[in-house]
């Protein structure tokens, strides 16, 4: 009972283990912020990943997956599948007035598309605000164009789309394009695009290159008139900055991967043998959503099983099944392995609290040896002088630990109202939106995470005390009671 009322009173009417308690505090405050916001922005860049990915990626090896129609069948019978979709990969070049920039071209059916993953949620225009060439769309109409990719009829005698289809022509495809593909684009300071700056409307060229990039030379690129009629952001950078969303029958016909006749021998003088042979249609990868609830990996495994016996029936190559984690592995993990990096280095600084709270204990012990040898006198054993600064040095890791959490906590959960206050006071920010992909600081408060960096506080705390305490209880009463 003694050693909590020292303990007490050396807290109240000391300074030095207050400055202890500070550095545990800053210490802990630091950590806890820096991790907080490194776990928000790869939470971010997680959501932004898998956002227009899908839950599970079945990808034909040595060639496109054919019959895809049933084996999409197949796998919509599982239970643990939700929703499936094909979808056609080419690569083009998409040019915008004197700008060309080289796209990845996905061929999708924007309905199925949109059960399997938001599709529809990242269009960014509805036609409310989007200026266009002699006028605005009505509203609604461009979210309708997005997720369709149609070309539809707008009410009333106004076609918003009539400038850009010729007298008696078919229109042309409707595409979606990555907002960051938009040469024109630019940001405001909430990180806002400007409607203004729009391909939403505007008729550009695309060409698409042929399946077979060898033939390049012997062949020319398919080239076509297609129609902006909206724009996409998914929140991650590599996907906005080159994908263009096209129909899908369109692109598989330009890829070649549409139903086709073909000969499969020829003759000396060119001619073909025998029957025509039908090559059926194929997809690039079917894109699969898990039931809810449903683990990944077990969703992964049972795919592979209904692939591998798919496979054995057609006399192709098992289809590679991935998830969206493995699929942007190799860029989550450098994230991973960047925020494991800045926490240890805020780890390794935080050990200044360790010394603090020694050297503070060692002060201490020094500056009460005439205390220390009087409670040895009346009977105070080894153990109790140990325990009481152990116990000193548990209080000052509680009081600073939670004093750390605490101001993180507030700190992390007002980070951007505090951001704007400073941004309208002092003319300055510290995350830009105009920069950076998201528009807020993405900070999270993960409890677990939290709950260690305040217990390891504590711990460190009564590490610190553990030498100063050794040296207290090894004092000899007789002559520190002689101590000057």
């Amino acid at each position: 009972m003694y050693g909590w009322l020292l303990i007490s009173t050396y807290l109240r009417r000391k300074l030095a283990p207050l400055f202890a308690a500070l550095a545990v505090t800053l210490c802990t405050f630091m950590v806890v912020t820096v991790i907080s916001v490194m776990s928000g922005f790869i939470e971010e860049l997680r959501r932004s990943a898998k956002k227009l990915t899908g839950d599970l990626i079945v990808t034909g090896l040595g060639g496109p997956l054919t019959d895809y129609e049933a084996l999409s069948g197949r796998l919509v019978a599982l239970p643990d599948i939700d929703a499936a979709t094909p979808v056609v990969r080419g690569f083009g070049l998409l040019q915008i007035g004197d700008f060309a920039k080289p796209v990845a071209l996905v061929g999708v059916r924007p309905g199925e598309l949109d059960r399997v993953m938001p599709y529809v949620e990242t269009l960014l225009w509805d036609g409310t605000e989007t200026p266009r060439r002699g006028g605005t769309f009505p509203p609604g109409l461009l979210r309708q164009a997005g997720s369709t990719l149609t070309l539809p009829d707008a009410p009333g005698d106004d076609d918003p789309w009539g400038w850009l289809v010729e007298q008696g022509a078919e229109p042309p495809p409707a595409v979606v394009i990555g907002v960051e593909v938009n040469p024109r684009h630019t940001r405001d300071e909430a990180g806002r695009y400007d409607p203004a700056n729009a391909l939403s409307g505007w008729g550009v060229s695309l060409i698409v290159a042929p399946p077979d990039l060898t033939q390049l030379g012997e062949r020319k690129p398919a080239r076509r008139r297609v129609v902006v009629v909206n724009e996409f952001k998914s929140g991650l950078y590599q996907v906005d900055e080159q994908t263009v969303f096209v129909p899908f029958d369109w692109l598989q016909s330009a890829v070649e991967m549409q139903e086709k006749n073909f000969f499969p021998e020829y003759d000396e003088l060119g001619r073909p043998l025998g029957d025509p042979v039908v090559r059926p249609a194929g997809a690039s990868e079917l894109l699969l959503k898990t039931a809810p609830g449903v683990d990944l990996s077990a969703a992964q495994r049972a795919v592979e099983v209904v692939c591998a016996a798919y496979a054995a029936e057609a006399g192709v190559f098992t289809p590679r099944v991935t998830t969206w984690e493995q699929q942007h592995g190799r860029f989550l993990s450098a994230v991973e392995n960047e925020r494991f990096l800045i926490v240890m280095l805020f780890v390794i600084v935080s050990g200044t609290a360790v010394v603090m709270v020694a050297s503070t204990f060692y002060m201490i012990v020094l500056e009460k040896t005439r205390d220390i040898g009087l409670l040895r006198a009346i009977g105070a054993s080894r153990r109790s002088v140990t325990g009481m600064f152990l116990g000193y040095g548990l209080a000052i890791g509680v009081i600073g630990a939670g004093l750390g959490v605490t101001g993180a906590v507030v700190l992390v959960t007002q980070l951007n109202p505090v951001q704007d206050w400073i941004a309208a006071t002092f003319g300055w920010r510290m995350w830009d939106p105009r920069t950076y992909f998201f528009d807020e600081i993405p900070a999270r408060i993960n409890a677990v995470e939290t709950g260690a960096i305040a217990a390891g506080a504590v711990v460190s705390s009564v590490l610190g005390a553990v030498i100063p305490a050794v040296f207290a209880a090894r004092v000899d009463p007789i002559r520190s009671l002689r101590y000057e």
